[in-house]
Parts: structure tokens; C-alpha cells; sequence
């Protein structure tokens, strides 16, 4: 978590962005991770941010996962409402690994760097992808944010009226990939990997059906799971 002392004061961090940028009304939501701080200070491993749009709509920002930024930040430290029966924001950003959140500065202005090529950021990139497809061929109707959140776990395109529906029809838990959808995934591609492998006789001879459909049902898993964003529900 952030030290106490660094709340409120701004700070010129260098890093990478992680995850999926989220757009909204006013800007855009991103997790950063930095790799670089001014001397003597020490930072969370991970941030929640916002950057919010300036007035000119072409100015505004454009993210990436995996691109490396330099940020003059304003941050503080992870605080939740405590309302009984209330979403607990703090506990959300403990499951992922967050200790601050903030905003970007405008002055002085944001610098693109480069670009981080980890195995985890062309996983993210796959996600965006896929995200925005949908947006491209869907467009901006309901369908575009379910079937994001069902294929990459991202929820945030899914609109408030979605979700109110959601709620009164006793469905929202669909919307969250679990082991059941994982599950499901890894069955299909089970079985689809033995109806195939017992109709080539040299196969089975090499290796035997069962476990070949074994074999394709974790793999299966574990590229979904990384597909979803590897969150702790999906893991489960």
C-alpha cells in the first residue's frame, strides 16, 4: 500500500500499463504498473488510475496494454464506502494486487516511452482484441458488453440498465467468468479432441484418447483462464 506521507503529493512515475484500459463519460480508467520512481520513494507494485479526457475530444488519451508511459501522478491510498451490504471497493482492489489509487496530471504533459513485449502483455493485447471486435461488429448495443464479459471478463462495458436487469431476473452471477464456465470450456474441448483422436487409428496407437482429451482440457482451461484476465474467480 501507499506510505501515508506520499498522499496528495505529486509524483513523476514511469511504467507500464496493465490490463485493459476501461473508457467512460470523463476519461479512462487503467491499472499502471511502475518500474521507476524518484529516488528515496517507494511505490506500490501496482495503481489504479484515471486520466481524464481534456475538452478538445481529440486530444484525449489512447491506451494500450503493455505501452510504457511517464505520469505526474497524484495518488492516495485504497479507501472503500463501508456501507452494510455495499460493493467494498477496498476489498476489490486487494484481490487485485492494487495499493493506490489516482490521477494523471495534465502539466507536465504525459510521455509515451515504448512498449513492454512480456508473455502477459500479449495476453492482454489478445484481450483488447477480442473486446474491441465485438465493439467494431456489434456496436453500441447491449450484446457488445455481455459478450465481453462472457469471452474476457470485462464487465465494464455492460451498462447500468444491463445490470439493473440482471439483478431483478437473478442472473448477475453469469456475468462473472467462474470455474463453471471454465469447466464448461475445457469440457467442450475435451470432447471434441477424443470424438476427433478415436477416428485416427495412428493416434490412439500413439497415445490414447482419454489422455489426449486430458491433455487438451488443461490447456484449454489455462488459456481461458489467462483469456479472462486469471482473476481469482475464474482460478476457482
Amino acid at each position: 500500500r501507499l506510505a501515508p506521507g506520499l498522499e496528495g503529493r505529486e509524483i513523476q512515475v514511469t511504467g507500464v500499463i496493465s490490463g485493459l484500459p476501461a473508457a467512460g463519460e470523463r476519461g479512462l480508467r487503467f491499472d499502471f504498473e511502475p518500474d521507476s520512481a524518484p529516488p528515496g520513494v517507494r511505490l506500490p507494485r501496482r495503481f489504479r488510475l484515471a486520466w481524464y479526457a481534456p475538452p478538445r475530444p481529440a486530444a484525449a488519451p489512447e491506451l494500450h496494454p503493455g505501452e510504457r508511459w511517464r505520469f505526474t501522478l497524484r495518488l492516495r491510498r485504497p479507501h472503500g464506502q463501508v456501507n452494510p451490504h455495499g460493493f467494498d471497493y477496498e476489498a476489490w482492489l486487494l484481490e487485485r494486487g492494487i495499493g493506490a489509487t489516482g490521477y494523471v496530471r495534465a502539466f507536465p504533459p504525459p510521455l509515451r516511452l515504448g512498449a513492454r513485449d512480456g508473455a502477459l502483455d500479449r495476453v492482454e493485447q489478445a484481450r483488447e482484441a477480442v473486446r474491441e471486435r465485438f465493439l467494431r461488429v456489434l456496436g453500441a448495443t447491449p450484446a457488445a458488453g455481455i459478450l465481453a464479459a462472457l469471452a474476457i471478463g470485462d464487465q465494464r462495458a455492460i451498462s447500468g440498465e444491463e445490470w439493473r436487469l440482471f439483478r431483478r431476473t437473478g442472473v448477475t452471477h453469469l456475468m462473472s467468468i467462474s470455474g463453471l464456465h471454465v469447466t464448461l470450456v475445457s469440457g467442450l474441448v475435451a470432447w471434441l479432441v477424443a470424438f476427433a483422436w478415436r477416428r485416427l487409428p495412428r493416434l490412439c496407437l500413439a497415445l490414447p484418447a482419454r489422455k489426449a482429451a486430458a491433455a487438451a482440457a488443461v490447456a484449454a482451461a489455462l488459456a481461458y483462464t489467462l483469456l479472462a484476465g486469471f482473476g481469482v474467480h475464474s482460478q476457482l
